[in-house]
């Protein structure tokens, strides 16, 4: 066992396994990713085949030996790695239906709560399977431009004849990052508005502008004064001169 970290023909034994796999077909490739990572991490992948075919079933859990079984393979195939997977890959994945696929790639839209990072991660993901080949990039580029939230910016972006995929998803980043901030600074200045009312006090954002405003409503007020001045009693009722005097 040598110094406790390896065992079993190499393999680091405290890189964890990826948990039980669920058995339900639509988690497969997800699961299977993750045990090709650890096969990786863990070096299972430089072990012996034989080795290999045992951790994937007992990492898979107790249903697996009874798929396994099913398949019938020769005894031979029972201890090739890529064989057992590929059957286990043929048992969970079912035939593709590309229309459904690039349908629901098509259909996708950014939700209301999701940042144009995890709307293009999930327009990735569903692009695996719609076998697009070279058009890949020019699909993604296009569901960036009429799947995003703010329409306006898409209407924009649409007239930009040579986008890039990159500078669409950073055009949209900036985007929503203005708007954060223009978000968290209008909470802010209602925070200010609801404390003044709460405790009588004039918010600071507000304050040198209310300053303003007096002095304005101040001199005006005082214009008004001298004019009326003016007209006292010892004025000439007539001409408005001062002081009075006889016509």
């Amino acid at each position: 066992m040598g110094n406790g970290t390896e065992d079993l023909a190499g393999v680091n034994l405290h890189v964890k396994p990826p948990d039980v796999f669920s058995f339900r077909p639509g988690e497969w490739r997800s699961w299977k990713q993750r045990f090709e990572r650890y096969r990786s991490v863990s070096k299972l992948a430089k072990a012996p085949e034989q080795q290999q075919v045992d951790m994937l079933v007992y990492c898979m859990g107790e249903k697996a030996e009874q798929i396994l079984d099913s398949f019938n393979l020769k005894t031979e195939l029972l201890t090739k790695y890529e064989t057992v997977l590929e059957k286990f890959e043929n048992h969970f994945t079912p035939k593709k239906n590309l229309i459904y696929e690039r349908a629901k790639f098509l259909k996708r839209k950014q939700l209301p709560s999701e940042s144009i990072e995890e709307f293009v991660t999930e327009l990735y993901s569903l692009a695996k399977t719609c076998e697009w080949d070279k058009l890949e990039e020019q699909m993604l580029l296009m569901m960036v431009i009429i799947g995003m939230r703010d329409q306006n910016l898409s209407d924009r972006l649409q007239l930009e004849s040579d986008l890039k995929l990159e500078t669409a998803i950073n055009t949209v980043r900036k985007s929503e990052e203005l708007l954060r901030q223009k978000t968290e600074l209008n909470e802010h200045v209602v925070d200010e508005v609801r404390n003044s009312r709460n405790y009588g006090t004039i918010p600071k954002t507000y304050s040198s502008n209310n300053e303003n405003i007096k002095r304005k409503h101040s001199k005006s007020y005082s214009n008004v004064n001298e004019q009326s001045n003016k007209y006292t009693k010892s004025s000439c009722v007539w001409c408005g001169i001062y002081p009075s005097h006889r016509r």
